[in-house]
């Protein structure tokens, strides 16, 4: 989706298309960004991950709570499990929480939810 080859595993996002292939990619907004080209493809997402900032974990990303700062190329996605570790990492970086749907819009839309 980013081009962009994934160096840091526990930062990247895997997208398993359904009945299809498991896609790796290399950040949450580009997981975000392969999600919504699938979509828009007719293709069923039947799952996808990212991992939690905290506890490095593995978490479906339609679950976890997203601190969100800036926007375009420059935009800060950092999901969480719990949305109380997400509040508090976005109040260090100036940030706002958002939820999956929220965070693929802005991701997507280049900062706009």
């Amino acid at each position: 989706m980013c081009a962009k080859p994934v160096t840091s595993p526990k930062n990247a996002g895997e997208i398993w298309i359904d009945g299809g292939d498991i896609v790796p990619l290399s950040s949450p907004v580009c997981t975000f960004m392969g999600i919504r080209k699938y979509q828009e493809a007719g293709k069923k997402i039947a799952v996808a991950y990212l991992f939690d900032r905290g506890l490095g974990i593995k978490v479906f990303a339609d679950r976890a709570f997203y601190a969100v700062n800036g926007s375009g190329a420059g935009m800060e996605v950092v999901p969480f499990l719990l949305k109380k570790d997400a509040e508090a990492y976005a109040a260090k970086i100036n940030g706002k929480v958002l939820s999956f749907d929220d965070a693929v819009k802005a991701a997507v839309g280049g900062g706009k939810t």
